[in-house]
């Protein structure tokens, strides 16, 4: 693509000269061409983007949904169900400081306690876990022992193992505090 720019030069009512110039356009013209298809495309992106970000929406918002109900299944059932049944048993006087702690535990399952100290990156143990949740309910080490038919010092083993994974080693925290923060 060229422009021409032409000037006659008129003298005594008849053109002598003529004065032009030309200017090449093809790469501008080129350039405006590949600008409106990047902007067509741009335009097709966007509507798909868009759409998929709707359809991301809705899918979230389905999962949020979801969440919900099984939580409320759960606490409903740990509330309806379980719970109450625990209470029966505790009516007999056995077992009670065992059922004690399993009301606690599943009570802790309701709560943001269980998702902290099963983290995978923390990777407790399910024994660690169990004896956490004990330290949590205020039990010493031979109370656990004796609950979960184990040696005094294992137990101490997994107390010990559990403060590491949770870098509480060598700070002076107190893990029965620290877990009951959680």
């Amino acid at each position: 693509m060229i422009v021409n720019n032409i000037i006659p030069s008129i003298k005594d009512g008849k053109a002598r000269h003529i004065w032009g110039a030309s200017l090449e356009l093809s790469e501008l013209f080129e350039a405006q061409q590949d600008l409106e298809r990047s902007r067509g495309e741009l335009a097709l992106q966007k509507k798909a983007l868009e759409e998929k970000n709707a359809a991301l929406k809705e899918l979230i918002a389905h999962i949020e949904l979801d969440k919900k109900e099984l939580k409320d299944r759960i606490v409903a059932n740990v509330e309806q169900v379980i719970i109450p049944s625990l209470e029966k048993i505790r009516l007999n006087k056995k077992a009670d400081t065992h059922i004690e702690q399993l009301r606690k535990a599943l009570e802790d399952l309701t709560s943001s306690f269980g998702r902290k100290v099963a983290d995978s990156r923390v990777k407790l143990t399910s024994r660690e876990i169990e004896v956490c949740n004990m330290v949590k309910n205020g039990l010493n080490s031979k109370e656990i022992a004796s609950l979960l038919n184990i040696a005094l010092h294992t137990v101490e083993k997994h107390r010990r193992m559990a403060r590491n994974k949770l870098d509480l080693a060598n700070k002076g925290i107190n893990l029965r505090t620290y877990l009951n923060s959680l």
